[in-house]
């Protein structure tokens, strides 16, 4: 039990680490310097760090205090006690490290810009590991929970514009909330990419007269399965079969060598498969509890 333990908790606590510190320096050399607030309990950290110049961290620390005690009851201890975990360590590690980086101010464009980017991939290596960082995630959640006219997404959507709102107003500088926008949209879009990377794949279908003999090559030398739907050519009028397969990305070209090997005669189609779950592939982050 206590290896199974510490082979979950490694991986996890490794994700903190790595995710928290890319993301740290997207917050603390590009984002806070040029007062752009990210939406969610960074956003508000950022704007009371401007005004009181109390470290940015500690400050999610304590808004998180009162979801962490709500999410605890309402959503599920393992769920919260993660949770905990990654704002405090990533909290720690943007404090500490916001005190030797560098800032960069000469452009805010490209400040929203890579504090987009950095924050984005460093929030998504986290969430890979089904871990949540508090914040709007926490909230959408526990609004989720209790409400149902509105879905999870719009309610994050909701919380961040709010706050980007209230950060233009107390800056009086409605530009900075043009920059956050930038930055948010950046940070969503490569925290979902990488989050999708783990589930995503390519769906493939082969029409064949020798299913039989492709779908043994492809357990046997891609240990992958397969499908086998009974088919009629709308031309030729014959009986046939498709062979519908599931892989990874990486997986494509070996496969495509695989069925040109067996049937040279065979017709692929090939699509994207934005989330294959099931035996051989692993479960979606955002499912894990």
């Amino acid at each position: 039990m206590m290896k199974k333990t510490m082979v979950t908790l490694l991986p996890d606590l490794a994700s903190m680490v790595v995710g928290g510190t890319i993301w740290a320096l997207g917050i603390n050399i590009f984002t806070v310097p040029n007062d752009i607030a990210p939406g969610g309990a960074t956003g508000i950290a950022t704007v009371i760090n401007h005004f009181t110049g109390f470290p940015v961290g500690v400050i999610i620390i304590i808004i998180n205090i009162p979801l962490f005690i709500l999410a605890f009851f309402f959503v599920g201890k393992r769920f919260t006690l993660k949770t905990a975990a990654a704002i405090v360590i990533t909290s720690v590690i943007l404090d500490v490290m916001g005190t030797f980086l560098p800032t960069f101010t000469e452009d805010k464009l490209l400040a929203s810009i890579f504090g987009g980017v950095l924050s984005g991939v460093g929030l998504g290596i986290i969430y890979t590991r089904g871990i949540a960082t508090g914040g709007s995630d926490l909230l959408a959640r526990l609004i989720d929970e209790r409400v149902s006219a509105i879905s999870y997404a719009q309610t994050i959507l909701l919380i961040d514009f709010i706050v980007v709102a209230a950060a233009a107003i107390a800056f009086a500088d409605w530009r900075s909330a043009l920059y956050a926008v930038i930055t948010i949209a950046l940070n969503s879009s490569l925290a979902d990419r990488l989050l999708a990377g783990t589930t995503e794949g390519k769906l493939v279908y082969v029409i064949t007269e020798d299913a039989e003999k492709i779908s043994s090559a492809v357990l046997r030398d891609m240990k992958r399965g397969a499908t086998l739907i009974p088919a009629k050519g709308c031309y030729t009028g014959k009986d046939t079969n498709v062979l519908m397969i599931t892989i990874r990305n990486y997986e494509l070209p070996k496969l495509k060598r695989l069925i040109k090997r067996e049937d040279e005669k065979s017709f692929l189609i090939v699509g994207n498969a934005t989330e294959i779950l099931g035996k051989g592939f692993p479960v979606s982050a955002l499912d894990k509890d």
